[in-house]
């Protein structure tokens, strides 16, 4: 079952899909993220989308990218939705599946929405991107070697924790701005707030 996350104002719904026949054509449109090359069909995670105007339709996402992270958000865009799928992510418009794009190319650990910024904040194992209503507003790849957890995000910041390989340890933690992406710290800092 995929997790779906609908903070934002939207023209759609989202939900799981409806049964469907076990052989023959599907009675709805069905849409592969992203598209089929030569098989005729693929695993992936399915989802049924009803736009507010248009037809209901199907889509698969085929993220292969290596982590188990999946989910759908509503975005700042209302007419838009975004699917990390196997830590691939992409983003579609629920009345024209055909307009769509894989975003930020980095394999996505974790996400969550910041609607009083209108954001998404993406992380991977070593930082972090945000998502605005035109793809990627900022990215911060510089914020850990690996291992990144974020343990808070609200409209002034994004906190979190990390491995740093110069500190083996002592996990880092990380702060930034979350309208810019900047960091919050002058540099490097331990749990405890104090420099490296």
């Amino acid at each position: 079952m995929i997790q779906v996350d609908l903070a934002f104002p939207h023209h759609y719904e989202i939900h799981e899909p409806p049964e469907l026949p076990g052989t023959g054509p599907s009675p709805l449109p069905v849409y592969y993220f992203p598209p089929l090359g030569t098989l005729p069909e693929r695993e992936g995670y399915w989802i049924y989308v009803v736009p507010a105007s248009g037809k209901p339709w199907l889509g698969v996402f085929g993220g292969d990218g290596g982590t188990n992270f999946t989910r759908v958000f509503s975005t700042p865009d209302p007419d838009r939705f975004c699917v990390i799928a196997g830590g691939e992510a992409f983003l579609v418009r629920a009345a024209s599946p055909d307009e769509w794009k894989r975003i930020w190319r980095c394999l996505v650990t974790y996400a969550c929405p910041v609607a009083e910024c209108g954001l998404i904040v993406l992380a991977t194992f070593d930082g972090l991107a945000a998502l605005d209503t035109s793809g990627v507003a900022w990215e911060n790849r510089s914020l850990c070697c690996d291992d990144l957890r974020v343990i808070h995000a609200d409209a002034e910041r994004i906190e979190g924790t990390g491995y740093d390989s110069m500190n083996e340890s002592t996990d880092i933690h990380f702060s930034v701005d979350t309208k810019t992406g900047e960091s919050l710290f002058l540099a490097p800092c331990s749990m405890d707030g104090k420099s490296l």
